[in-house]
């Protein structure tokens, strides 16, 4: 009988420990809501599709970002402040042939708003397209995003088609 009633007590705080964990557990909603700061962004898929009087040239890229003074501050009204700059440095190999150019002085500033819809994060800065990016990773400490882009313009005759996908690694105290 005493086996019985200790584990009867053994399961009834197993219980309420499990219990006091879920409901501490918090939503992506309530994580994000923070000044969050960039420490990275990179990509390692860039391509792009150049069609030129019926030649096509095929370009690989890599993108690493230096100089980082980029901030999010996601507020609790579903609002954003957004400002910052870094510096680009992309890595391009075309036809056998590799260069690096640094893009410098990547600035936005500037306030919108910002949603979620599961692990979907969109962010509307006022005046621009909205755009949305994947939750890779939401602690409290470190957010993790990935957006997938796609562009194409054409230039004197030459159409371009860059897609890849945009890594970007922020941290808040």
């Amino acid at each position: 009988m005493l086996k019985i009633g200790k584990l009867t007590m053994l399961l009834v705080l197993l219980v309420s420990f499990g219990c006091d964990k879920e409901s501490t557990t918090q939503s992506y909603e309530e994580k994000i809501v923070a000044k969050w700061d960039l420490v990275r962004v990179w990509s390692d898929n860039y391509k792009t599709t150049t069609t030129f009087e019926g030649d096509t040239i095929i370009s690989t890229s890599t993108l690493e970002g230096k100089d980082l003074s980029y901030q999010y501050d996601f507020k609790n009204d579903n609002t954003l402040i957004v400002g910052g700059s870094y510096t680009a440095v992309l890595t391009t190999t075309s036809q056998g042939s590799t260069t690096e150019q640094e893009i410098p002085g990547i600035n936005y500033s500037g306030n919108g708003t910002w949603s979620i819809d599961g692990d979907k994060l969109t962010i509307q800065e006022d005046g621009k397209e909205p755009e949305t990016a994947d939750i890779i990773s939401l602690t409290d400490s470190e957010l993790k995003l990935a957006i997938d882009f796609t562009n194409t313009q054409t230039i004197l005759g030459a159409t371009s088609t860059t897609t890849g996908t945009l890594h970007f690694e922020y941290t808040t105290k």
